[in-house]
């Protein structure tokens, strides 16, 4: 083989080595993009762009919920199927806001 052939080898093996160290950099950067994209706040955040956790958060979460009932019925269903002690106190907390309701509407009717 020649010393032309051997430097010119030499020089493709170099370059591919670079170019797969580029494409592996590449791969990467987006796998980490992927995986700040799959997370559930940045769903969240792409479903509902409004959805901003400062002073009015309660009140965005009460217009979600009104606007999609969906989500009042599933969440708590969710919240509610461990057996938790955190499961056992909203479950309390959910049948005392239903009866102070309920007396609520007694009275006033």
């Amino acid at each position: 083989m020649s010393k032309g052939r051997f430097v010119q080898l030499a020089t493709r093996k170099a370059w591919l080595q670079t170019q797969a160290a580029i494409e592996r950099a590449e791969l990467l950067q987006h796998a980490a993009g992927a995986r700040r994209a799959l997370q559930p706040a940045s769903w969240l955040r792409q479903i509902v762009p409004s959805l901003a956790l400062n002073g009015n958060s309660l009140l965005v979460v009460w217009r979600l919920l009104r606007r999609y009932p969906m989500l009042a019925s599933a969440g708590p269903a969710w919240l509610l199927s461990g057996g938790s002690r955190f499961g056992k106190l909203l479950k309390l907390g959910a049948g005392a806001l239903v009866g102070w309701r309920l007396l609520r509407r007694n009275r006033n009717d």
